[in-house]
């Protein structure tokens, strides 16, 4: 079934060539060709068109969109990938991508096409990192028209994405984390604060901690799932990589501080505690509210006020951390710079 002559009048042959089930609909795909001349030619058009579907340069003319085809693809590859994942897909594709070149018929996009798809979005103000995300949806969705033969050639592999922006890394002075404790024990979350500074833990993985991942012993902390939010609902998932399950040390003050915090969580239940999936939610909203407010303030604090405020918090009940000698210095670890 790899390919068919057929006479279809005085010195007219029709040439087929089979590409396979349509992944849609389960019918067969053949691409056609009307060759006039003797047996002799159809046959020679037959094994070259032949040896361009064995290429991957053969594909069935087609109207479809590249609108439709991303709704088919959208579809298709929410099933393999994970919630966030394929809601990343989505939102990138239709609101970069779909609006320029969306109407466009999928086998008449061009390389150039795409390359000037994302100059426009470099000049409407998007970052190299935007576009360069968008190169990598783009590039997935168009794989799999080339994997369905509804595409020749991936256009996007003929196309450069703008360089990566790599910008160096701003950490806090040990002042600055200082001054960031201080300020963070306000927060009933404060806990959390010096986790984050201190080991490097994306919020979303520090947000899925539980009581049990903490090693009082050794001191570490074991990373083992992460919050992720996808279609408007909040859940815990495991990681995606073998790398992002891991243990990460802490400094003897942070162990002595979450000891003490577990401690009042058995006989004050109304204490801090790590969140379950709704108040992670909230608490994430949180955080992004009031990270840079901290930050500021730890960053802008002067000598007298910061003073001031040690003051405030013995007045209160508050404490310096203890080790906070040592935690202020492990944000600078090459493990906590992400």
């Amino acid at each position: 079934m790899a390919g068919q002559i057929r006479k279809r009048g005085e010195r007219a042959w029709l040439v087929r060539v089979y590409l396979g089930k349509d992944p849609a609909t389960g019918s067969r795909k053949w691409f056609s060709r009307t060759v006039h001349g003797t047996r002799k030619d159809a046959e020679a058009v037959l094994y070259g068109l032949l040896r361009e579907r064995d290429l991957g340069r053969l594909t069935v003319p087609s109207g479809v969109t590249l609108s439709d085809y991303v709704e088919r693809w959208l579809e298709d590859v929410s099933r393999r990938v994970r919630p966030r994942t394929a809601e990343w897909y989505s939102a990138t594709l239709r609101r970069w991508v779909l609006p320029t070149l969306g109407d466009r018929r999928l086998r008449d996009i061009s390389a150039l096409d795409v390359q000037m798809l994302y100059q426009g979005l470099l000049a409407r103000g998007l970052s190299r990192t935007v576009v360069r995300g968008v190169h990598a949806c783009l590039r997935a969705a168009l794989r799999q028209a080339v994997r369905w033969s509804m595409l020749p050639v991936d256009p996007t592999a003929r196309v450069k994405p703008p360089r990566d922006e790599r910008r160096e890394i701003r950490v806090l002075t040990p002042e600055e984390a200082r001054r960031f404790l201080v300020a963070a024990r306000e927060d009933r979350a404060w806990p959390l604060w010096w986790v984050l500074l201190e080991t490097g833990l994306r919020p979303s993985e520090a947000l899925a901690l539980r009581w049990e991942d903490v090693d009082f012993e050794r001191r570490v902390i074991r990373v083992q799932r992460s919050l992720v939010r996808a279609g408007g609902r909040v859940r815990f998932e495991e990681p995606k990589t073998r790398q992002a399950r891991r243990s990460v040390p802490i400094s003897e003050g942070l162990a002595l501080e979450l000891a003490e915090e577990e401690w009042d969580d058995r006989k004050k239940p109304y204490r801090w505690r790590w969140p379950d999936e709704v108040q992670a939610e909230v608490l994430a909203g949180l955080l992004e509210l009031n990270a840079e407010r901290a930050r500021a303030e730890a960053r802008s604090g002067a000598a007298a006020g910061a003073a001031e405020k040690k003051r405030g918090a013995k007045k209160a009940g508050w404490r310096t951390p203890r080790g906070a000698s040592t935690t202020i210095c492990s944000h600078d670890r090459s493990d906590s710079r992400r």
